[in-house]
């Protein structure tokens, strides 16, 4: 019984998370939860949100700062992986 009550909680916590999230992050979020291993590359969430490339850019460094998602060095572009 308290285990199920720990796991709601933490469950309740996750969601609150992204609660406070602009409605432009939490489109990025929603995107990266979609992809396959939860991974886009920068150009693939501009292309699914429409987003300018210095929006994904700016959206993308918010988010890494929150600690929500990791970016990785990907050639000339950046792999984006919710964390």
């Amino acid at each position: 019984l308290s285990k199920k009550k720990n796991y709601s909680k933490k469950q309740e916590k996750a969601s609150n998370v992204y609660d406070y999230l602009l409605d432009t992050e939490k489109r990025v979020i929603q995107e990266l939860k979609k992809a396959d291993r939860h991974e886009l590359g920068q150009k693939q969430i501009q292309n699914s949100t429409g987003y300018s490339k210095a929006k994904v850019s700016r959206l993308v460094r918010n988010l890494e700062a929150r600690n929500l998602v990791v970016k990785i060095p990907f050639g000339n572009t950046n792999k984006i992986r919710l964390k």
